[in-house]
């Protein structure tokens, strides 16, 4: 093989390699046993965040029948009640779902529940810069560490910073807000709040 050519082979197959998606990339999406309501047939989504930065939504769809889970990385595990709609999409029937948990990993992650969507939400960020947004429902939120923004939304919830410059937004209801370490900066909201450093 002539030199020109072999640096050439090389050069591609560096490209092909960084192009290519790291294993274990893609966020699960699995079902458990919830405390929640009082059918014993309840059950709680749980979502895992992939090794990279995280972008993950979770609404309602038009008929306000179907959980529609959206995510930047690919849904590689997806439960049999719900239904892949491509690859980074999946629907879940309300009917069968009444709380959810969201675990993130490494990196700036960002998780979302529309304001519509009432359920209990217990969202943990992980390690790095996190965006945490709850819906309607009692949300418990831990940012982990790194500098973190968590938005409590309407309903009594729970935020806990834990370790970084961290912002607090309880939004509407009863809040509990606990900063944890590092100067964090704690916004109530509408309600009878519990605010602690």
């Amino acid at each position: 093989m002539k030199q020109g050519t072999f640096i050439t082979a090389l050069v591609l197959a560096a490209g092909l390699a960084t192009a290519a998606p790291a294993a274990g990339a893609g966020i699960s999406v699995r079902t458990g046993s919830s405390g929640h309501g009082a059918r014993a047939s309840a059950l709680q989504l749980n979502i895992t965040g992939s090794p990279q930065a995280d972008e993950i939504s979770v609404a309602l769809d038009g008929t306000q029948t179907q959980f529609l889970i959206t995510s930047r990385n690919p849904i590689t595990a997806v439960p049999v009640q719900c239904t892949e709609i491509s690859t980074s999409q999946i629907s879940c029937p309300t009917s069968e779902f009444v709380a959810f948990s969201a675990s993130l990993g490494i990196g700036r992650d960002a998780f979302s529940v529309g304001p519509s969507i009432h359920i209990p939400v217990s969202l943990s960020g992980g390690i790095g810069g996190d965006s945490l947004r709850g819906g309607s429902g009692s949300d418990t939120m831990r940012g982990g560490a790194g500098d973190d923004r968590l938005f409590g939304g309407n309903g009594g919830d729970t935020l806990n910073g834990a370790k970084g410059v961290d912002v607090l937004k309880g939004g509407r209801g009863r809040d509990v807000l606990k900063g944890g370490k590092g100067q964090d900066r704690l916004l109530g909201g509408p309600g009878r709040d519990v605010e602690k450093q």
